[in-house]
């Protein structure tokens, strides 16, 4: 820590001790209340322990098409048909749907 922060960290604490608002406390040791209120929020975080937060391990597995499934046939109102292969795209075939809804 360096003689300034060291400075600032005094001054904090005895802000603390002293009952005063942060306003009066710089008043009476001409500091700048601005410079005060930045240097007493960067001694808070650092103050502040690390914590480490577990992050979960995700595993996704893409699923192998089924090699004896056959595909599915979607007959729409008559006019035309899809056939739906077992690894199809989930999102393309949503797509496709909601641009030929009628």
């Amino acid at each position: 820590m360096t003689s300034k922060q060291c400075l600032w960290k005094e001054h904090i604490a005895a802000w603390e001790n002293s009952g005063l608002s942060q306003a009066e406390y710089c008043r009476k040791h001409c500091l700048s209340y601005k410079g005060f209120g930045y240097n007493k929020r960067k001694i808070s975080v650092a103050a502040e322990p690390q914590k480490v937060i577990p992050v979960p391990h995700i595993v996704s597995r893409l699923e192998e098409p089924k090699q004896n499934c056959k595909p599915r046939k979607l007959c729409v109102s008559g006019i035309f048909s899809l056939e739906i292969e077992p690894d199809f795209c989930q999102r393309t075939l949503k797509r496709l749907l909601e641009v030929i809804a009628f």
